[in-house]
């Protein structure tokens, strides 16, 4: 049986081969594990065609956001795109008693993730918030690339010319106006940070937040070779993250490699973007 009509598309159901369908206005329709269904871009060659193939995005990073979560849990995503990772973790915390915001920047992508919201029927646990997240409150000129859609970013220079103004604001000012949507406070247990080399900025504004947190887990892109290009150190990124109480491990194909000094020595020399897990524990 087809699910009901929601804004006017037939959903797709899930007991037959089909995995995605064109609905029109640029727009894809796609079914995805964990059983959620996600709306698409069909213009974008990145993220799209990469989930219609596999029903999948970024598996390794699903797989440790999956696993930091439990019922009734809270995950924070920071440069939300789709919403891909958002929705898996609201198919994962439960739309009774879990909460999930996504942040996302750009408008046309915030339309999409809340059509899959509704198609989903993750209201009223998941919010998406038209936000970019960063070091203190202004408006940001975010680059956008023309078929690129998850590439977009503050840190593009002059000679990308689509550009979008969006406010930005740090992450308490944002987890404020997202309890205040809820009606109840919004404590994340998991935070996903993927800015396109904007990660700097968006831990300046939460690091004295996250001395309250007695346990979180951040799943963030660490992009050595933006942030050297702004002048900035990504070596003491790492070393500070570690003052704030946090244990560093990178992400392999399957499993946590912890780093210690040398480890990171390596990482922040280097050009390659590195998917990074910082977990912060109660201490005995």
């Amino acid at each position: 049986m087809l699910r009901a009509r929601l804004s006017g598309d037939r959903l797709l159901p899930f007991h037959t081969g089909r995995r995605a369908q064109y609905i029109g206005n640029g727009i894809v329709l796609a079914r995805v594990w964990p059983r959620n269904y996600i709306y698409l871009d069909a213009a974008d060659t990145s993220l799209t065609p990469s989930i219609l193939r596999r029903g999948a995005w970024e598996r390794r990073i699903m797989l440790i956001i999956m696993l930091s979560l439990k019922r009734g849990g809270t995950m924070i995503d920071i440069g939300a795109n789709c919403g891909y990772h958002a929705l898996a973790a609201m198919r994962r915390v439960g739309k009774r008693s879990g909460t999930v915001i996504a942040f996302e920047p750009q408008s046309a992508l915030c339309t999409l993730i809340q059509r899959s919201i509704e198609a989903n029927d993750f209201l009223p646990g998941m919010k998406v918030m038209r936000l970019a997240i960063g070091a203190r409150e202004e408006t940001g000129s975010l680059g956008k690339m023309a078929h690129l859609k998850g590439s977009a970013s503050f840190c593009f220079g002059e000679d990308v010319p689509d550009r979008e103004h969006v406010p930005v604001v740090p992450l308490p000012v944002a987890l404020e106006a997202a309890a205040k949507a809820l009606g109840r406070p919004v404590i994340p247990d998991v935070i996903k940070i993927d800015v396109e080399g904007f990660e700097m900025d968006v831990w300046e504004g939460m690091r004295e937040w996250t001395r309250m947190r007695e346990r979180l887990t951040i799943v963030i892109e660490f992009s050595p070779f933006s942030y050297r290009n702004a002048g900035r150190d990504p070596l003491a990124f790492l070393h500070e993250l570690r003052a704030f109480g946090f244990s560093l491990h990178a992400l392999e194909r399957l499993w946590l490699r912890r780093l210690d000094d040398a480890a990171c020595a390596r990482i922040a020399a280097g050009d390659r973007q590195v998917d990074l897990v910082l977990r912060k524990l109660p201490r005995r």
